[in-house]
């Protein structure tokens, strides 16, 4: 059996098949026409208007966006990655797990990935784990999808798996080797063990598929010498139990809230070399 490439099958099926492989692809998750808006904003945001990618900062591709200026956030992507077929998935997973379907992204929890042509292999991500960033007892789904261009593979870099149900956090490599990401590089040893066991997956991604993995599937950039920039987004997608509410109400992060009747949390936000929300 492999990691489950879905289009139909039901949503408790594929939140089960998380747990089994850590990981699955949902086909067409995303309208193709809301899909294509999506990477129409992403390409004049990012590679036209070169603002910075980052935290939220693909909330804002509205047409006021500039440095330095305030926007009203446009949160469709958010609502595309988080509602519809995707967000059954989710939802489905988190009440397998822990009895609740609501889940928050954090502020922090947003991340767009500019790669460009020609990128180095070498100083792509290593093979890691989410939960090196988050804890690894939360029940976490990471939601990746495509903005640009219309598909990974020899033109544009994607993503490489390794699937397997995996009980806990492996080791960090005592002996990095990657020039700029050493803290987050997985146990070259357990890493070769599990190729071994399970094997590597390189789903080819397209857009309007979502791909949603769990915090403890290994997972790095899979490229090699790409010809064209690549433009990625990353919605880290959290239950909402109270010990994750108390963590970022005690550090003061910002954060959407997701049920299957709305998304709320900030609206506005301000463009600098990070952008920052400013309200709910």
């Amino acid at each position: 059996m492999k990691p489950i490439h879905s289009s139909a099958a039901p949503t408790g099926d594929i939140a089960a098949a998380i747990e089994q492989w850590g990981v699955v692809q949902l086909k067409d998750a995303i309208p193709l026409r809301r899909a294509v808006a999506l990477s129409a904003d992403a390409v004049d945001y990012y590679l036209v208007r070169k603002l910075p990618p980052g935290r939220g900062s693909v909330l804002c591709a509205v047409p006021d966006a500039a440095p330095d200026r305030e926007v009203t956030l446009n949160i469709g992507l958010l609502e595309a990655v988080c509602r519809g077929k995707a967000g059954d998935v989710v939802r489905a997973y988190f009440r397998r797990l822990c009895g609740t379907e609501d889940f928050i992204v954090p502020w922090k929890g947003l991340h767009v990935r500019v790669m460009p042509p020609g990128h180095n292999p070498k100083s792509a991500l290593p093979y890691h784990q989410d939960a090196y960033v988050f804890p690894a007892d939360w029940a976490m789904i990471n939601g990746w999808t495509l903005l640009y261009p219309g598909a990974t593979g020899p033109d544009a870099a994607g993503l490489e798996f390794i699937p397997g149900a995996l009980p806990r956090t492996l080791e960090q490599e005592p002996s990095p080797t990657h020039p700029t990401m050493a803290w987050l590089e997985a146990s070259h040893e357990r890493i070769d063990g599990l190729l071994a066991q399970y094997g590597a997956w390189v789903p080819d991604v397209e857009l309007g598929d979502v791909m949603l993995f769990n915090q403890l599937a290994p997972h790095r950039t899979h490229c090699s010498n790409p010809s064209k920039p690549r433009i990625a987004v990353e919605v880290r997608m959290i239950a909402r139990e109270a010990r994750v509410v108390d963590e970022y109400a005690r550090n003061g992060i910002p954060y959407f809230t997701v049920t299957a009747a709305a998304i709320t949390g900030p609206r506005r936000a301000k463009i600098g070399l990070h952008v920052d929300a400013l309200a709910d």
